[in-house]
């Protein structure tokens, strides 16, 4: 039997992979070397042209320029810059094409008082890739270009590393306030160790995403030599969502790099910021994302991690850019009794065990939902778990009673009713009439038969739900929307469509119309999320065989028109 290190690929990715757990850019550096020397000229050249083997090749490749990439970074981190020209120039020769080999040679150029000859070459790939592919480009080099003419010593690369764990420092949750979640916390560390550079995180309003996240960050052993950043998206907040250029504007602050270094223009923001996230050993937490809209410009090719949490499956990450995901789910039984205990720890008041499962039922097994209550419990001393309980049974005070009235973010009548404000028409009507027949779960037949259109058309609007954590998928035509959930859908659109919600949150827009071009929201503003009003277009009809754009609602009084 072969031994595993008497293969040269097997030592070269162990030896690679041991450079990424190096806290000693020196160590790394040597680490990277000596996984190169193992490199001989082309993978299973000697198989011809067999086209298995040419694929697996270019796999192999792709291992190789990425090492020898990041040891460029490396070298140009130490200012040896007439080291790294002198390699990237070689290869250039075999990979024209390869535009982050282009970006190092002018980079190193440049550095090492060769900026005449790096601007040449940035004209050179310039015409290389309109003659052989039609295209300018990247916006990595453009902006790389721009800096270099204005005379900015601060390039890409010398961003100052961060030190700070965040860089909007977050409180973290108490080690006897977060509890279970082992599974979830075991699957970060095994993701975000070696398997992905891109994590989402996604689970409805309520489960715990950013508790588990801070609680994840505080606990970790993870190395990532480069530091930690956090940054609060406020994907969900109405008219709050920081644009796509914001966040690389934030992110790049958090690097040390001054306002007045930071580019004007959105395109340039996001190339440095991209420049600067692939050269570095780092995690970064973007925690509340809108859509894949806000942060998908942002993702690096190589280097750290990014972890992204939403209530959006963000799905299209997943698909285009190899994110690895891990949902978020509510509260195992076991796990919302341990949260309820560690909360009643301090208050030494005694519970029924029935009373405890009750409650847990009646808030989905929802940590938000189970902190609120409790809270009101300790509160009111002279109330029993099992008076609280008969009082949330009645829907009439449930969502009264399951918020704080002094924080927005603490209650649950706000917090469940903001993805509402995304939701297109006849979604929005699909989810009503859902909520409105006290159907835990339900199939494709009965969603289809509430809204009068076929099997087809009803599991288009039940996908945009499901995406957004309205409703769970239990299997192929099998779905769920909990009590809760129902009870906040209610509140917020009532039977009489054409009236005011009862409850809203202050910071979020008014419903939208149920009307309107479908998608005109979708995906493309962040500056705020007002709502539809044009009437007019609310004459549209289910028609068989359809798309999702012509799954218009033909219910004129649910869609509030005139």
């Amino acid at each position: 039997m072969v031994e595993s290190e008497s293969i040269d690929l097997n030592r070269f990715r162990r030896l690679r992979q041991e450079a990424t757990t190096c806290a000693d850019p020196l160590e790394e550096a040597a680490l990277l070397a000596e996984a190169l020397r193992l490199w001989r000229g082309r993978p299973l050249s000697g198989l011809g042209t067999a086209r298995w083997a040419d694929d697996i090749a270019v796999g192999l490749e792709e291992e190789m320029l990425q090492t020898v990439e990041r040891q460029c970074d490396l070298s140009l981190d130490r200012d040896e810059a007439w080291m790294v020209s002198s390699e990237v120039q070689r290869l250039i020769a075999y990979y024209p094409l390869r535009e982050t080999l282009w970006h190092r040679l002018i980079l190193s150029l440049h550095r090492g008082g060769r900026t005449a000859e790096a601007l040449s070459r940035y004209q050179q790939v310039r015409q290389l890739l309109a003659d052989q592919l039609g295209v300018a480009p990247s916006a990595n080099l453009r902006a790389l270009h721009l800096r270099i003419l204005s005379e900015n010593t601060k390039l890409e690369g010398e961003v100052r590393s961060p030190t700070a764990v965040s860089a909007v420092r977050t409180p973290t949750l108490p080690a006897d306030r977060f509890v279970g979640r082992r599974g979830e916390i075991n699957a970060l560390d095994h993701l975000c160790r070696d398997t992905a550079r891109v994590v989402v995180l996604d689970g409805g309003a309520g489960v715990g995403k950013t508790a588990l996240v801070r609680h994840w960050l505080e606990h970790t052993s993870l190395p990532f030599p480069n530091g930690r950043l956090y940054l609060d998206l406020r994907g969900s907040r109405p008219g709050q969502a920081l644009p796509p250029g914001e966040v690389a504007a934030e992110l790049l602050r958090a690097f040390g790099t001054g306002d007045g270094d930071i580019p004007e223009g959105d395109l340039s923001r996001i190339a440095l910021c991209r420049s600067v996230l692939t050269s570095r050993r780092m995690l970064v937490v973007l925690d509340d994302a809108r859509d894949h809209h806000q942060v998908e410009k942002l993702l690096p090719g190589v280097g750290g991690v990014v972890l992204i949490t939403s209530q959006n499956q963000l799905r299209g990450l997943v698909a285009r850019n190899g994110a690895a995901r891990l949902s978020v789910g509510r509260l195992r039984p076991d796990e919302g009794r341990e949260l309820v205990g560690a909360l009643l720890k301090q208050s030494r008041r005694a519970v029924e065990a029935d009373a405890v499962d009750q409650l847990l039922d009646l808030c989905a097994g929802l940590p938000l939902a189970l902190r609120i209550a409790i809270e009101r419990f300790c509160r009111i001393t002279e109330v029993s778990l099992g008076q609280l309980v008969a009082e949330l049974q009645d829907e009439r005070n449930l969502l009264d009673l399951l918020q704080t009235d002094d924080d927005a973010e603490a209650n649950i009548r706000v917090v469940l009713s903001r993805a509402f404000n995304w939701l297109e028409p006849a979604e929005t009507i699909l989810l009503r009439r859902l909520s409105s027949r006290l159907w835990p779960s339900f199939d494709l037949d009965a969603a289809a038969g509430l809204m009068g259109v076929d099997r087809a058309q009803v599991r288009v609007l039940l996908e945009r739900l499901i995406s957004m954590s309205l409703v769970e998928q239990r299997g192929f035509g099998s779905y769920r929307i909990h009590r809760l959930q129902q009870a906040v859908v209610r509140d917020w659109a009532p039977a009489d469509a054409t009236a005011a919600p009862r409850h809203q949150d202050s910071a979020a827009p008014r419903p939208p119309a149920l009307g309107g071009d479908h998608g005109s929201q979708r995906g493309s503003s962040y500056e705020s999320a007002s709502p539809r009003q044009d009437h007019a277009r609310c004459t549209g009809r289910c028609q068989p065989g359809g798309n999702r754009k012509s799954v218009h609602t033909n219910w004129r009084g649910e869609a509030g028109c005139p």
